[in-house]
């Protein structure tokens, strides 16, 4: 229920924006993850991007799909881009190194 209250506290706001004016920097790596919950009746999940204690994204969608989930991660990339164009942070930097063998595509 507390993520549900975030997520509709924010609405349409960017938190990477909200974050970098509170002068926070961009997180050079992170961790993505996704959560379901109720949101009423329908089930609903939560895409998500944090790192360390900073939650940096906090999406919305009603399928659990690759690529809803990858839509909503990307909107962190965009955001975060217009910030500082050169932004380049990735969950796949930490995984690669562990699986040697994925070209993480």
């Amino acid at each position: 229920m507390a993520l549900y209250r975030l997520v509709c506290a924010f609405g349409q706001q960017s938190v990477v924006t909200v974050l970098t004016r509170c002068g926070l920097p961009l997180p050079v790596y992170f961790l993505a993850d996704e959560k379901h919950s109720r949101c009423l009746t329908e089930k609903v999940y939560l895409p998500t991007i944090v790192s360390g204690r900073v939650l940096w994204h906090l999406g919305y969608t009603e399928e659990a799909s690759a690529a809803a989930f990858t839509e909503s991660y990307g909107e962190v990339q965009r955001t975060a881009s217009q910030q500082e164009p050169l932004y380049r942070g990735s969950a796949t930097q930490v995984m690669l190194p562990l699986f040697p063998g994925c070209s993480g595509r």
